[in-house]
This record gives structure tokens, C-alpha cells and sequence, in this order.
């Protein structure tokens, strides 16, 4: 389906075609390992088909998004931006640095090396 096709579907159209096309991508699947394909590039054509169909459906979630955004700062509504405190730790035990952690690598020691 050519981009200008995908354009004029709505909402549930997209939703719709997604589906048959990932139902279509497991019949190629089944069919690659029960019997011989012909046409091996079926499976990169309809891959390709879904992840256009998924960015126009996330293009038009995020225009959607757009657009609340910009009529609740029309109304007089500030955003807040920057009220959560980001951790020091970024996930990491509290009091712990890290240093003598070991990377897992093997390192021959210099008197193994020169021997």
C-alpha cells in the first residue's frame, strides 16, 4: 500500500489493516516452515507494510497529543516542567560506588605474558 493510500485511512481503518497484515506475516511464517516460499521477500514487503501503518497511527496519536497540549496552554494553563527530582543513585544500591566492581574481562597478569 503506497503512503498516500495509508494517508486517507482513519483511525480504525489502520487498526484494522495492521492486524491483517501481522495475521498475514504469521501466515508467511507458518508457511516458511511447512512448506516452501517462492517469494522470500514477502516477508520484508508486509514487515515494512506494518511499521508504516504504525508510524502513520503514532503521527496522528502525537498530533492528537499535540493539540491538547496547545489548547490547555490556550486556556491558561502552565505546564509544569521539571517538578520531578531525579535521583542521584540512577538506579544503584545507595553507598555504593562501584569501584571494585569487576568488568568480567580475563586479564593475563605480566609475568604469565613474558614466560
Amino acid at each position: 500500500m503506497k503512503a498516500k493510500e495509508v494517508h486517507k485511512l482513519s483511525v480504525e481503518e489502520l487498526n484494522i489493516e495492521i492486524e491483517r497484515l501481522r495475521k498475514r506475516l504469521f501466515e508467511v511464517r507458518t508457511q516458511a516452515v511447512t512448506e516452501k516460499i517462492k517469494d522470500t521477500s514477502q516477508f520484508s514487503k508486509i514487515r515494512r507494510d506494518i511499521a508504516q501503518h504504525l508510524t502513520e497511527l503514532a503521527g496522528r496519536q502525537a498530533s492528537n497529543g499535540q493539540a491538547k497540549a496547545e489548547k490547555k496552554t490556550a486556556k491558561g494553563g502552565a505546564q509544569k516542567r521539571g517538578s520531578k527530582k531525579k535521583s542521584a543513585s540512577r538506579g544503584r544500591a545507595s553507598g555504593k560506588s562501584g569501584a571494585g566492581r569487576s568488568t568480567g574481562k580475563k586479564t593475563r597478569s605480566k609475568t604469565a605474558a613474558s614466560a
